[in-house]
């Protein structure tokens, strides 16, 4: 539960800093999904499912007990690529609805996201702009009618507007890095000892100024079709290395009948 929370934390960091859609706009670029954590909800027979207020996955435990085919297919794909996620959300606009992070009447960035967060949402989706349809799922129904007419997050989303459209809208900080944080166990730097990065940046850069938001239909097919041919070599190149383990396994093996 506490990756859940911090994953609100940081998702309500990134709306309240973009916007709903020019974060939606950086997480969809080409190469970029793997910039977030899409899994993580509350195993089924954990004591943080007690207090869950979504439906909770089924843990390895679980299936382990109840399911031994989906546990050695879990515990097999562990460490290839596109696999382990499988099961998890596919679009943040999933993820949030899902887990009720957009209802305003749970506890901010415990059950759902930073009422400026849910402002910046509001803003966004009421707007004339153009998006992929997925982006605002039913404005009309559910929770996200729900947000929409909450007026404690209707009122804040008018004082924000009115904040950026004066260019005295206060972005959101993180505290500052504290050297004990090098010490803790599985610390990993920003930065090498020669000034390079340790993790990759995101693979499109996003203009914030575009108005565009959606795709051609010729450009959407381009993309999806640039997408599964790089999953497919990929999976190509797991399978291969998987196979080659294989054979380096059943060789040992007829060595050590030989002795």
């Amino acid at each position: 539960m506490a990756a859940i929370r911090e994953r609100l934390c940081f998702t309500s960091l990134c709306l309240e800093t973009w916007g709903y859609f020019n974060f939606l706009r950086r997480l969809e670029a080409p190469g970029n999904g793997n910039l977030m954590w899409w899994g993580g909800q509350a195993g089924r027979r954990t004591n943080e499912a007690k207090g869950y207020t979504c439906s909770p996955i089924r843990d390895l435990m679980d299936l382990y007990e109840n399911d031994h085919g989906e546990y050695r297919r879990k515990v097999r794909d562990a460490l290839k690529p596109f696999e382990i996620d499988s099961g998890s959300f596919e679009t943040l606009p999933e993820l949030l609805e899902k887990t009720d992070a957009l209802d305003p009447d749970l506890v901010e960035n415990d059950k759902r996201l930073s009422d400026r967060a849910l402002a910046r949402v509001v803003l966004d989706i009421t707007s004339v702009a153009e998006v992929p349809d997925h982006w605002v799922p039913t404005p009309t129904k559910g929770v996200w009618r729900k947000l929409v007419d909450d007026k404690r997050i209707k009122d804040l989303a008018a004082t924000i507007r009115k904040q950026l459209e004066k260019g005295e809208y206060e972005l959101p900080l993180v505290p500052e890095f504290n050297p004990k944080e090098a010490k803790t166990k599985g610390f990993a730097p920003f930065l090498r000892l020669d000034g390079t990065p340790t993790v990759a940046g995101p693979v499109t850069v996003i203009d914030d100024d575009d108005p565009k938001y959606r795709k051609t239909p010729d450009e959407e097919e381009a993309e999806q079709l640039a997408d599964s041919e790089a999953k497919a070599v990929a999976k190509e190149a797991s399978s291969a290395e998987s196979l080659s383990e294989g054979e380096l396994e059943a060789d040992q093996d007829e060595e050590d009948d030989k002795e």
